[in-house]
Formats: C-alpha cells, sequence, structure tokens
C-alpha cells in the first residue's frame, strides 16, 4: 500500500515537472518557431540556401533531422554520444573540463568549478540510475532537487570528438567573415537550464543526443534586465506565470536528437534541458 501511494506521488510530481519544463510549448508563450524538415535529397549547399534568408533578415530556423543528413553526424547521434563508454575510451583520461553546480547559472547558490570529466561521466551515469534519463524513468521516490544537478555548460568541444562529427559549411560560409568562432559542447541531465540571455555572435546548435526546450525573443524585447548585460531575470519556464510579458514576442521550439536551430546573434534564448543531454554549438562570424 505504501509503495503504491509513494508511486502516485511520484508520478504527481513528474507530472508537475513536465509541465515545468514543457510549458514553454503552450500558445501563452507565443508561437512555434519557423523550421525546415531536412531530407536525404538535400545537400551542404541547398541547406546552406535555406538558412540564408533567416540569416540575412537575423530571424531564427530549426533545421529536423538534419544530423541524419549527414553520414558522420548519424553515426555520432545513434552510435557514439549517447554511449558514456565511448566518452571514457576517447577523451583523455587527465581532461578537465567546468561544470555548473546546481544546473543554472542564474542562480545565486549555483558554482562553477573544474572537475575531472571523467568524475562527471561517473556523475551522469549515477544521476541516470537513480532519476533516469527522463522525470518518467525516474527510480527515486523524489525528483532531482539543486544539489542534484551538475551542468557541463560551455566547454571547448575535446579535441578528441572533433573527428567523429562534421560541423555544417553553411557556419563557414554565411558570415561576413566566413569563419568559426567556437565550437563548443553541452553535457547535462534533465533539469538543467541555460537562462534567458543573449550570445554576440551567430549561432548553429546541434542536438545529438537527448531533447531541449528552447524559448527564444529578438533583440528588441523588453525583458527585465539580469545581473550580466546579456542576461534577463525573467524565468519563462516558471510555474508562477505572473511576471510574463505579453510585448516578449517570444517563439518556443522543442528539439529531439537529430534536429538543429540557428540563433542570430542578440536574440535572448533561454534552454531547458528535458532529457539527458549532448549538445554542440558553433559560433560563427
Amino acid at each position: 500500500m505504501r509503495s503504491t501511494l509513494v508511486r502516485r506521488r511520484v508520478l504527481l510530481q513528474v507530472q508537475r515537472y513536465l509541465r515545468h519544463y514543457y510549458s514553454t510549448t503552450s500558445s501563452k508563450h507565443g508561437e512555434a518557431l519557423a523550421e525546415y524538415r531536412v531530407t536525404k535529397e538535400d545537400t551542404d549547399d541547398t541547406i546552406t540556401d535555406t538558412v540564408r534568408p533567416y540569416f540575412e533578415r537575423q530571424e531564427p530556423l530549426v533545421l529536423r533531422d538534419l544530423l541524419s543528413n549527414n553520414a558522420t553526424n548519424q553515426r555520432a547521434m545513434t552510435e557514439l554520444l549517447p554511449n558514456w563508454d565511448f566518452w571514457q575510451r576517447t577523451v583523455d583520461e587527465s581532461t578537465d573540463c567546468h561544470v555548473e553546480l546546481g544546473g543554472n547559472y542564474a542562480s545565486e547558490k549555483s558554482q562553477t568549478v573544474d572537475v575531472p570529466f571523467r568524475e562527471f561521466l561517473e556523475y551522469l551515469q549515477y544521476f541516470e540510475d537513480r532519476f533516469g534519463r527522463t522525470p518518467s524513468q525516474s527510480q527515486a521516490e523524489e525528483l532531482p532537487q539543486f544539489t542534484d544537478l551538475i551542468y557541463m555548460a560551455q566547454n571547448d568541444l575535446f579535441d578528441e570528438i572533433h573527428p567523429f562529427i562534421d560541423i555544417p559549411s553553411l557556419t563557414k560560409t554565411l558570415g561576413e567573415q566566413q569563419s568559426l568562432y567556437s565550437t563548443m559542447i553541452w553535457m547535462g541531465p534533465h533539469g538543467c537550464v541555460s537562462p534567458l540571455h543573449f550570445d554576440p555572435l551567430d549561432n548553429l546548435l546541434l542536438q545529438f543526443v537527448g531533447t531541449k526546450q528552447f524559448l527564444l525573443c529578438p533583440p528588441t524585447s523588453p525583458v527585465p534586465p539580469g545581473n550580466q548585460p546579456n542576461t534577463s531575470s525573467w524565468d519563462p519556464s516558471s510555474l508562477d506565470d505572473e511576471n510574463h510579458n505579453s510585448n516578449l514576442q517570444v517563439q518556443h521550439s522543442t528539439l529531439n536528437a537529430g534536429d538543429a536551430i540557428y540563433i542570430p546573434k542578440k536574440w535572448y534564448h533561454h534552454v531547458a534541458t528535458v532529457e539527458t543531454s549532448v549538445s554542440i554549438n558553433t559560433w560563427f562570424r
């Protein structure tokens, strides 16, 4: 009887948790982002031509199934990057990474520290054993708390991983300087968040593993300022929506493994991890 009640309580928590992170898909948070579904007939050139008008207008675009169009990225998405053993075999054991304790750098309680990458992999395995890759798979009697979350956010992509992925050529042809500025990797479990902020460069994010929820606002949006020049204090995924501003022109989308998103420079974006995730992004100019 007790186990049934506990299970029911956990399921109710899971439902609330999912509403929290999927709430940005609601109509109260604006319109769905424009998207294009990549097919096997597409080439690197046709994909670049598809993105070009959005780049010129500085408007975001979701590219569905982009990674499946490329054999290298398809293999990375399906065979390599979802496998923690692959990371352990491939990345040098002496490699460190910086992580956000608490999974959200906007929190006053959050800390950024350097840890051995292998220890972070052990953490991911422990987290998944306890809480699952998604909230609905949790074996725990409660959902992860702030102290359970560790996010490997905005690290330079490890040198050993570069040969296993293929960055789309649009990042080297659309910018004024036609060059990549940096390529970064993001890894973390469900519950991790990148709070509302903007970046000074155009961005292409490739979703290799898991699911993320994106919410974007144009640069002219009257968002409340945050504690840094490029951040906002507004939390669009909050269950308490009293601070929501209907003038923000919000757009949203859910990215699954294989999808990508072009985010123009200075567009505000909020990103919530809803399933254990590996993302690689490039800023270009």
